[in-house]
């Protein structure tokens, strides 16, 4: 599986990078929506991707993003992440701190009824 991971905190990307490969997952680390959306376009094999929340410079800059990917690819599978609340109801949500192996597991499922689980707690 590819993946687009955003976060503009390096140090995170980096140890999400590391996360995900030995997961066996390709991951395209972005530090914005910019570089996400140009990663989509460059790389139409991204299954599904991860955005932090909260931008640098956009407060919703992961909202913005993950409706500007799902734009250009509908089948697009999102999840996003924040330490806060849940922004919108539209994508994934998983809390941060947050368990990668079950963000990985929700992904693969990729129907429109996990919108509803909470992600980071055990079932």
């Amino acid at each position: 599986m590819t993946v687009i991971f955003m976060d503009d905190d390096a140090e995170y990307r980096d140890l999400a990078q590391i996360w995900l490969n030995t997961r066996g997952v390709e991951a395209i680390m972005c530090k914005d929506g910019h570089e996400a959306v140009h990663a989509l376009v460059k790389h139409p094999e991204v299954e599904a991707a991860i955005l932090d929340v909260m931008g640098e410079k956009l407060a919703d800059e992961g909202v913005w993003t993950a409706r500007a990917l799902t734009a250009i690819k509908p089948e697009l599978r999102v999840v996003l992440i924040s330490s806060g609340p849940r922004p919108v109801q539209d994508f994934l949500f998983a809390q941060k701190p947050y368990d990668i192996d079950r963000v990985l597991r929700i992904i693969a499922i990729g129907e429109g009824s996990v919108h509803d689980m909470k992600i980071n707690e055990d079932r």
